[in-house]
């Protein structure tokens, strides 16, 4: 009876001990944090940062400032970008390679290559100030802004139906490819971010 319960004792010391070891490890994950080799931003304010997984990750800035990783944020490469001095507050990567970044001056851009490479997109914001996004893959997501703006970006099988006048245009041949395939199959696969969407202004 008396060895039945010191091995029950022994039992629960070892359970005890391992939880706590691993919640100092736990907390040792982000308990730390070291200055990156690598940022090439200086001096420059960055007001977002969005890492999809443990290694890819882009932040943004004050003065254009748009930069990336691919080795868990220790060096930051400038990414090739069309926003010029235009200040980004927040940034949202779905993935490894999709994001999106948004900032002043309705400026809204998105990236098909890990943040390498940014391109303007379509939008009705005009100059409001966009000060965040949230994309859950790399073509459904919202983002907010000054004065109550909220745009969002579905695919285009999701839509809103156009309000335009209908009419029936005929029917033009559909073209082939040179690899004798329709040309009609030929999708855009590009982030239809701002493409398609609402936009809602608080009064």
């Amino acid at each position: 009876m008396y060895s039945s319960r010191i091995t029950f004792v022994f039992v629960l010391i070892i359970l005890f001990s391992g939880l706590f070891i691993s919640t100092n490890q736990v907390f040792a994950a982000v308990d730390t944090w070291t200055d990156a080799t690598t940022t090439v931003v200086g001096s420059t304010t960055m007001r977002g940062v969005s890492m999809s997984d443990s290694t890819h990750g882009v932040a943004v800035g004050a003065s254009g400032q748009i930069v990336y990783t691919s080795d868990g944020g220790i060096n930051w490469t400038d990414a090739t970008t069309s926003v010029g001095s235009t200040t980004m507050r927040g940034v949202s990567m779905s993935d490894s390679t999709n994001g999106v970044a948004v900032g002043e001056s309705g400026q809204i851009v998105y990236t098909s290559d890990g943040g390498i490479n940014w391109t303007d997109a379509t939008t009705s914001v005009g100059s409001t100030t966009m000060r965040g996004v949230s994309m859950s893959d790399s073509t459904n997501g919202v983002a907010v802004g000054n004065g109550g703006t909220i745009v969002f970006t579905a695919p285009p099988s999701t839509a809103p139906p156009s309000t335009a006048p209908h009419s029936t245009p005929s029917t033009p041949s559909t073209p082939s490819t040179p690899d004798g395939g329709s040309s009609a199959s030929k999708h855009d696969t590009r982030p239809t971010f701002g493409l398609d969407h609402k936009t809602h202004t608080h009064n």
